[in-house]
């Protein structure tokens, strides 16, 4: 009778021991379904916690699935056009765009060449960064631009970052020519003018992905504008050479 009683002992405690391990996996299991975070979730909780640069957030879009880039990047465009204190350790009362400028135009350059290289791939619908070299001797056809992409899916957010760049760089140019003018009988004059001339190139190409939308002819004017106070300011430049001569 000893050796049946070892035995229903060691039966008894096999069956609480595979129930243990049974309701612990199920457990685990509800609790990442429960925890576990998409992409575009996980992005929203990060923006709470860390300042937003450009070298996490794009490091997030890399390999996920598109839908969800979507997201995340329209997440990304609100806080550019309505909270951008959130890029600094700044409150927003203590925000100023020409403070903070230089650093946002640093920003959105990167951000322009994260999407002017970034691929779809139309197999997987992940979005991809390959290197030049690598992209090459792949079957191009599977992949597309994201713009390329937009454009079929009607998706708009991209019109809003440009827009935002956009205002950044005229907002340096003004106040790179109203400088321009102020110094143009100064040594300081010529190196004013190629910095406005380097804005006024970088406007025309931003430009180009407004066209279309809601910005178009707006900044069709702002860019006509621009050009003429440019050419005013060279002509003004050289009258005043002429005086001098």
């Amino acid at each position: 009778m000893e050796w049946m009683k070892s035995v229903l002992v060691c039966v008894y405690k096999t069956i609480c021991m595979t129930l243990f391990i049974f309701w612990g996996t199920s457990f685990s299991a509800i609790a990442l379904s429960e925890y576990s975070l998409t992409p575009s979730k996980q992005f929203e909780k990060d923006c709470a916690l860390y300042l937003i640069e450009p070298g996490w957030v794009i490091s997030a879009c890399i390999g996920i699935q598109v839908n969800e880039f979507d997201v995340i990047w329209a997440t990304l465009v609100s806080y550019f056009k309505d909270y951008p204190e959130y890029f600094f350790d700044e409150k927003k009362s203590d925000y100023s765009e020409k403070k903070h400028r230089s650093l946002m135009i640093q920003y959105c350059q990167e951000y322009d060449i994260f999407l002017r290289h970034a691929k779809v791939d139309t197999v997987s619908k992940q979005v991809l960064l390959f290197e030049k070299n690598y992209f090459n001797a792949l079957d191009q056809g599977q992949y597309v631009t994201l713009f390329q992409y937009w454009q079929v899916k009607k998706n708009t957010t991209q019109h809003h970052f440009y827009a935002f760049y956009f205002d950044c760089i005229a907002a340096q140019f003004v106040e790179t020519v109203t400088n321009a003018f102020l110094q143009i009988d100064m040594p300081e004059y010529k190196e004013c003018q190629k910095e406005a001339d380097k804005l006024l190139k970088q406007l025309k190409i931003i430009f180009k992905y407004v066209q279309g939308s809601e910005y178009d002819a707006r900044y069709s004017q702002h860019i006509k504008r621009y050009t003429e106070v440019f050419q005013l300011l060279k002509k003004e430049q050289l009258e005043q050479q002429k005086e001098q001569e």
